[in-house]
């Protein structure tokens, strides 16, 4: 396979799952959250998680094999964090473009 078409798809498959992780963790949190859910989020997150380390450290893709980019492996450890961060919580997420200041001038 091309190695530029392997990174778009690399890139864009991974920014999907991430997108998905992220609208779980905004959809889910407050009100919309429940145990079930939860488990659902941690568990998703948890596989992907697994999945860009184990590419990170090793160069292996599961079904493709081994695949050697710095580049695309800084990427996935980035995507480690950023779905450890996408986690639903009890308490009400907003952004911080929606957020109240509380100053009154």
């Amino acid at each position: 396979m091309n190695e530029i078409v392997f990174n778009i798809i690399f890139g864009a498959l991974s920014l999907l799952f991430f997108l998905i992780s992220r609208w779980m963790r905004m959809r889910w949190s407050g009100m919309g959250f429940t145990l079930g859910r939860f488990k659902i989020a941690i568990t998703y997150n948890i596989l992907l998680i697994i999945f860009h380390l184990t590419f990170s450290e090793t160069g292996e893709i599961l079904l493709i094999g081994k695949y050697d980019n710095s580049v695309m492996g800084w990427i996935s450890l980035a995507l480690v964090l950023l779905h450890g961060f996408s986690i639903p919580n009890e308490y009400d997420y907003k952004p911080w473009f929606r957020r109240k200041t509380g100053r009154k001038t």
